[in-house]
C-alpha cells in the first residue's frame, strides 16, 4: 500500500514540473531566461498591462499602478509570488512614519 502512494506522490511531482516546465516554455520561448524570477516578474508586470489596456485604462493608470508594484517589490525585497501580508503592513507603516507621514490617499 505504502508504494502505491509514493508512486502517486511521484507521479503528482512529475506532472507538476511538466507543467512549470510548459509554463515557462510559452512565457519565454525554448530558451530560459539567465534570472528567472526577474523575467517572471517583467512577465507578470506586462500580462497586468495587456489586461489594463483590455480594460481601456488610461496609460496614465497603467504607469501608477506598475510603478506602485515596483516600488512596492523594492521595499519587500521579494519577489511577488512571495509576498505575505506582513510586507504590505511593514510598507505602509513605514510610509506613515516620520519623516515622510503618507495618508493612504497618497500611498496609493
Amino acid at each position: 500500500m505504502r508504494d502505491s502512494s509514493s508512486s502517486d506522490v511521484a507521479r503528482v511531482r512529475v506532472a507538476r514540473e511538466r507543467a512549470l516546465d510548459d509554463a515557462l516554455r510559452r512565457a519565454f520561448g525554448e530558451s530560459e531566461p539567465l534570472r528567472l524570477e526577474e523575467a517572471l516578474f517583467e512577465a507578470i508586470l506586462a500580462g497586468w498591462g495587456r489586461q489594463q489596456s483590455s480594460r481601456q485604462l488610461s496609460a496614465a493608470t497603467k504607469r501608477s499602478r506598475d510603478g506602485l508594484v515596483r516600488r512596492f517589490h523594492a521595499h519587500a525585497g521579494v519577489w511577488p509570488w512571495e509576498w505575505r501580508a506582513e510586507h504590505i503592513e511593514e510598507w505602509i507603516a513605514d510610509l506613515a512614519a516620520p519623516p515622510r507621514r503618507l495618508t493612504m490617499s497618497r500611498v496609493l
